[in-house]
């Protein structure tokens, strides 16, 4: 009995089909970066989030992807670098709730309660003044 080759990998799989439609939206292409990015292989989802910036350079989720990349690192360049990506995402929308957040969590950080309070209040959220920002019974907090 002839047996055939164990399927590739989901992430292959995926490459595969971008390959064989190149003109699909760049949003599709957040999910290798995703991927890659949750498998561990942090320079593929880098270059997938720069990919999909190549082709839609005001695409917000790519540019919180590299952004959060960037301020993972931890070095004090790659912090700042990825401040600058975050302050760009927060210019295309200021709405995008999860640009918000890790902003809102910044400030908190940085013990600056009047920014937070002024990217929180948009989507209703409370900022406890105590490191803490709620919004319908669910809080984060540092």
């Amino acid at each position: 009995m002839h047996s055939s080759p164990p399927p590739p990998p989901l992430t292959q799989r995926y490459c595969q089909a971008l390959r064989s439609q190149p003109n699909c939206p760049p949003e599709v292409r957040l999910g290798i970066a995703a991927c890659q990015w949750q498998l561990g292989n942090v320079a593929q989802a880098r270059a997938a989030y720069q990919r999909i910036l190549a082709l839609s350079p005001t695409n917000v989720d790519a540019l919180l992807g590299l952004a959060l990349l960037d301020i993972n690192r931890g070095d004090v360049e790659s912090v700042s670098q990825g401040l600058h990506l975050l302050q760009e995402a927060y210019r295309a929308n200021a709405e995008h709730p999860i640009v918000c957040l890790v902003l809102a969590r910044y400030f908190l950080l940085k013990n600056r309660p009047d920014k937070v309070a002024v990217v929180v209040v948009f989507f209703g959220w409370v900022y406890l003044g105590v490191g803490c920002v709620c919004l319908g019974g669910e809080c984060v907090c540092v």
